[in-house]
């Protein structure tokens, strides 16, 4: 039985009445329907960072949400929310369902432990894209699964990074963030995963290729003996740029694809070809 958040009061202002966006914003989304976006946003976080006591939380007495005459989409501070009529008179599509899951961003602002200010601000954007990811609020303009540059790239490219952590470890994203309660350090990775954040970065970018290429991984290269050695060591391996895939030794000659179903067919990524 997870808590109610009724202890905390939650306002919302709409600062920009006057405006073309506060006006689409009363239209579309309303002052009530927001407040009470937030109190279900506040009970999805609580239940996703496993915060099931006052004593895992933030003491937090008020948020309040405030839409302001402003550029930017929204930004929180002083657990106040702070969201464009700007960017709500310019959206093209379905701003209501947009404005939610904004809204469930800026509220994981509220509640998520930073490091005491010491995580970097990709990761803390990121865990906030992630609650919205698991929302189930990602809009579709969000970078697919695999793309980006840096695991701590911040917001989209990085939530999906800590999606693909949450497969390897059920609850890992409310166990980085409680970790990051009083103090911050990318080895709360190894702690919690067993791994370096870089090669899980690395792996990531593999098994996503894997999904990806499928049956299909003939097609981006030949399996076929690296040395004569291979043999003896039971594995054929293939690669291509910077794509390597192996396979146990047959007992007798397969093809590619047969190759490819078997269930301990790896993929790693290297640095070069």
């Amino acid at each position: 039985m997870w808590p109610s958040n009724a202890a905390v009061e939650y306002e919302a202002t709409n600062r920009a009445e006057s405006t073309a966006g506060g006006i689409r914003f009363n239209n579309e989304i309303g002052l009530e329907f927001s407040r009470q976006t937030l109190i279900t946003a506040t009970d999805f976080i609580w239940q996703l960072f496993q915060q099931n006591t006052e004593a895992d939380r933030k003491s937090v007495a008020k948020v309040s949400l405030f839409i302001d005459p402003m550029d930017g989409v929204a930004y929180t501070s002083n657990n106040e929310i702070h969201v464009s009529a700007n960017y709500v008179g310019n959206y093209s599509g379905d701003v209501k369902t947009e404005i939610v899951g904004v809204l469930y961003h800026e509220d994981t602002h509220v509640w998520q432990w930073n490091g005491n200010g010491q995580a970097n601000g990709g990761l803390i954007e990121g865990i906030a894209d992630f609650v919205r990811l698991r929302a189930n609020y990602a809009p579709s303009h969000w970078v697919q699964p695999g793309e980006g540059d840096r695991w701590d790239q911040g917001y989209d490219v990085t939530a999906r990074f800590l999606d693909y952590c949450t497969t390897l470890k059920s609850g890992f994203v409310a166990e980085l963030n409680a970790k990051m309660r009083d103090g911050y350090s990318d080895n709360y990775f190894v702690d919690l995963l067993g791994k370096t954040v870089d090669q899980l970065w690395n792996d990531y970018k593999a098994n996503v290729l894997a999904e990806n290429f499928g049956n299909g991984i003939e097609e981006i290269g030949a399996l076929s003996r690296v040395s004569d050695d291979d043999e003896d060591d039971g594995e054929w391996r293939g690669q291509n740029g910077n794509i390597v895939f192996s396979a146990p030794m047959p007992e007798k000659m397969e093809s590619r694809t047969d190759l490819i179903k078997r269930k301990n067919v790896k993929f790693e990524l290297h640095d070069g070809p």
